[in-house]
């Protein structure tokens, strides 16, 4: 159910402009002097295929004040529905 509501709001590119943005995002990323910018708290999903747990905690483990870890996978809709942006 997740991957199909996932699969009614993805865009539709081909794969050469998903490159080619991944590529500009990188030479950007390497050209740009670091940030002391910090979130308050990120959130690993335990079951993300995508980005596997222990890669997101690489790269969360420096920039966030706290992390969570969730029982979420890459895009759950739970996850942004009761987690990331409760609307109560």
């Amino acid at each position: 159910a997740d991957y199909q509501a996932f699969q009614s709001i993805v865009p539709r590119r081909p794969v050469e402009e998903l490159k080619e943005e991944l590529a500009a995002i990188q030479e950007h990323y390497l050209s740009t002097p670091p940030s002391d910018f910090a979130w308050q708290k990120a959130i690993i999903g335990k079951h993300d295929r995508i980005f596997l747990p222990d890669n997101q905690w690489l790269a969360w483990r420096n920039k966030a004040d706290s992390l969570e870890y969730a029982e979420a996978a890459h895009y759950q809709q739970a996850l942004f529905a009761n987690v990331i942006m409760p609307t109560d």
